[in-house]
């Protein structure tokens, strides 16, 4: 495909966006997302936060030994790759074996206990917000 097609097919699908409006459901999830954009803003800052503090952490501990952790921008998929639940335990502990345990722990708290659930109690708390607007008002912004 040229790169004018995928553009054309890009753009084609972008507007199907418009007829969201129509479905009640789907447009309320839709203004849910739009109404929670700057506290995803936030979270996502945070996230980048955590993510830069456990990478900088990772290389500095596991950096001269494990190849995962040579460089920055490596230990940073590194950690990514953590939060995914893809990562060799053994390296980590073969070049730390007592912070490893505690860099994991850390990471997996700090990343799927509390960031993770923060993303969705954000979303939970905009949807409430616009279930109890539509109960009150009904689905007013659907196009007639």
């Amino acid at each position: 495909m040229t790169s004018y097609t995928k553009s054309h097919c890009s753009l084609h699908n972008t507007s199907m966006f418009k007829y969201f409006s129509y479905n009640p459901n789907i447009s309320m999830v839709w203004i849910v997302l739009q109404r929670a954009t700057v506290t995803f803003i936030h979270s996502f800052y945070v996230f980048f936060v955590y993510l830069s503090v456990f990478t900088f952490a990772g290389y500095i501990i596991f950096g001269t030994k494990d190849e995962k952790f040579m460089a920055y921008d490596v230990a940073y998929n590194q950690v990514l790759s953590m939060l995914a639940g893809n990562f060799n335990y053994g390296n980590m502990a073969e070049s730390s074996p007592w912070l490893a345990p505690m860099y994991y722990v850390a990471v997996c708290t700090f990343g799927y206990l509390f960031l993770k659930n923060v993303f969705i109690a954000n979303i939970n708390d905009e949807y409430y917000g616009m279930a109890a607007d539509v109960w009150e008002n009904g689905y007013y912004w659907i196009r007639s």
